[in-house]
Formats: C-alpha cells, structure tokens, sequence
C-alpha cells in the first residue's frame, strides 16, 4: 500500500513538473511572438517615418518647391504691375526678400569667417542691410521685367533639403531669360537661398562684391554696415 502510494505521489510529481515545464514553454513562446511582433512593429514605424518625410507633404518635395516659387512670381507679377516709383518698387522687392529669402543663410555665405566672428548684433544689422541693400541692387534690373509674363519649367531635387526650379521671362519679341530658384526647407519651411538669373549667380556673385567690400575697410563689419545703405543711393 505505501509502495503504491509513493508510485502514486511520484507519479503526481512528474506530472507536475511536466506541466510547469510546458506552461513556461508556452510563455516562452508568447513572449518571444510579442517580442517579434514589437521588433516588427517598430521596423513598420521607422519605415513609415522615412516614407512620410519623403512624401509630398514634406516642403522640399519639388512639388512644393514650385508651389512655393509661384507664390513668389504671382507677388512679384502683381508689384510689377503696381508700383509707380522706383521706391516703391524697392519697398516691395525688400518686403518679398525678407519674407521669402533665407537671409541669414545667405549673409553668412556672403561673409564666411566674418560672419561666425560678428556679434550677435552685427550679424542681425548685417541681415537687415543685406536686404535692403540686394532690393536697391536688382530694382532696375527687375523693373525691366514689366509687362512680361513668368513661366515655370523644369525643376529638380538636388539635395535632401535642397530644390532648383527653373523659371523664365518672356517678353514679347525678346529672348527669354532664364531664372534658377535654389529653394531649402527646414522645419517644414520653404526658403530662398540662392538665385540664378541669365547665367549670373548671385550667391557668387555677392560673395565676391561683399568680401571685396569688406577688404577695402580692413575687414571691419560695423564699416561694411554703415556703408551698403548708401552705395545704391
């Protein structure tokens, strides 16, 4: 009787150990599907996440780059066909350069080294100038741009953050001019950074005038400053 109750109590025991042997199977199991199914859903996130920075509703696509340039054209139309005096035509190409224009990407090309040693003060002196200063420079130059009309063509991703549209004017019985927009977005906001009208770069082109200009007073910033309001004067 004790013999078989022992067999009995052993028996119970395998069984026991069997049976905790297989739940922690099983759990084991189920962690390992929920560990695979959160590895794959975090895989699934991240692709998307890279998917949607790509699409369009990201503001560097080139679809939004060219929405965005005909924003610009449709206001600049609309002050060519407006304004009446050359100041007023200036006020306007310096109120679309300031909202339209990176121009703090644009003077710390200009200026380079000098740029990362101005204050804080002068690089925001030197921004308000520069554009001023690049409307009082092209006013004649876009003036003659009345009475024609602006036609998107081509346009292409060149970088990441980075669009080049191509635009041109047609004037009647004229050649059309050629005018490349290089528009950059960050934060999900599209800016001009540079420009490229009938072959002429202006991002270089300004380089070079700046630099000059800065040389010619011993690399003193405050000078440059003080000067550029009135070299268009």
């Amino acid at each position: 009787m004790v013999q078989s109750e022992r067999r009995h109590g052993n028996t119970f025991l395998r069984l026991c150990t069997s049976l905790t042997a297989a739940c922690r199977f099983l759990e084991w199991q189920e962690t390992g599907r929920r560990l695979i199914f959160r590895t794959i859903t975090a895989v699934a996130c991240a692709l998307v996440l890279v998917l949607l920075l790509r699409l369009p509703g990201n503001a560097q696509t080139v679809h939004e780059a060219e929405s965005f340039v005909d924003d610009i054209l449709e206001e600049l139309s609309h002050l060519l066909d407006e304004f009446d005096s050359r100041e007023e035509l200036i006020l306007g190409l310096q109120e679309m350069f300031d909202g339209s224009f990176d121009s703090a990407a644009i003077a710390q090309s200009t200026l380079g080294v000098s740029w990362r040693r101005a204050s804080e003060l002068q690089q925001e002196q030197f921004k308000d100038v520069l554009v001023r200063y690049l409307a009082e420079k092209y006013a004649t130059r876009i003036g003659e741009f009345a009475g024609a009309r602006f036609e998107r063509r081509r346009s292409r991703q060149i970088a990441e953050e980075r669009t080049r549209v191509q635009t041109a004017v047609i004037s009647p019985g004229e050649q059309p001019i050629d005018i490349f927009w290089t528009v950059r977005s960050r934060n999900y906001q599209a800016k001009i950074i540079n420009l490229e009208v009938d072959g002429i770069n202006m991002l270089i082109l300004e380089r070079r005038v700046l630099r000059s200009l800065l040389a010619q007073r011993n690399g003193n910033l405050d000078r440059l400053i003080a000067y550029l309001p009135t070299r268009y004067k």
